[in-house]
């Protein structure tokens, strides 16, 4: 079957274009090696799925301190983020210094393609790293629908998610919040809120969309939900399964 390229996304064309599937043996190389490696081994090093502690040192400083293709992140564009591949798996400090803006817009694209390639753990992981380095605390009255996406973890901790996201506005939205990579005490949130709203027990058309949140609720907490299909306590039973490392 062929396939039309001009129907596939840019921000996915880009990345599997950057993106070498077969081995790479640079993949095992050490911090140290890296470190004394010509620039050019980025260009190899990008394409890996994971790195170590040393690997991920290594080459931050490398992105940091030598003169690149990608320039001083200070000047990165949401362009240049996509063109880094997998490295900024590897970043810590350097969020610091990149642009708010072009974290924006390039962000919800990379977290896509990380969950659909690792396991919650690395992403997870990589979020906090985020919420520690990158300014994106947000002031707000209300989370709108519309600002909903795959920032929404970074940008508002518990106390903020609490605070700012409405009964409707979740009750509207469950399906793509349920999709999101909030963390144990996040995700608890959602689930107390969910039962505000729905003192007498979760509608069996709520469950069905609930995906991450379900993992947080207890087997007494299910027990008072409103389930007429077997299928529905199938699919929900899976939900820990399939999201089992997040983080309590």
């Amino acid at each position: 079957m062929e396939v039309d390229v001009d129907m596939i996304p840019e921000d996915v064309l880009l990345y599997f274009k950057s993106v070498d599937f077969k081995t790479n043996p640079n993949c095992d190389l050490d911090g140290a090696t890296i470190s004394t490696s010509h620039i050019s081994i980025l260009e190899q090093l990008k394409n890996c799925v994971s790195y170590t502690k040393s690997q991920k040192s290594a080459i931050e400083a490398l992105l940091n301190n030598s003169p690149t293709r990608y320039g001083l992140p200070s000047s990165w564009t949401s362009l240049t983020l996509d063109e880094l591949g997998n490295l900024p798996l590897t970043f810590t400090f350097t969020w610091k210094h990149v642009n708010l803006v072009a974290l924006q817009y390039a962000l919800p694209r990379f977290l896509k393609r990380l969950k659909t390639s690792n396991p919650p753990n690395v992403v997870l992981g990589f979020i906090d790293q985020l919420k520690l380095q990158a300014n994106f605390t947000e002031t707000c009255t209300e989370l709108a629908a519309e600002d909903i996406d795959e920032l929404t973890p970074i940008k508002y901790d518990a106390v903020q998610l609490d605070k700012c996201l409405s009964h409707l506005v979740l009750k509207n939205n469950i399906f793509v919040l349920g999709t999101l990579s909030f963390d144990s005490t996040q995700l608890h949130v959602l689930k107390y809120k969910l039962v505000q709203l729905y003192p007498n027990g979760l509608p069996e058309d709520t469950i069905l969309l609930l995906g991450n949140i379900s993992t947080v609720f207890n087997a007494t907490e299910m027990s008072s939900w409103n389930i007429t299909q077997v299928d529905t306590l199938g699919q929900v039973l899976l939900n820990p399964l399939k999201h089992s490392q997040v983080r309590k």
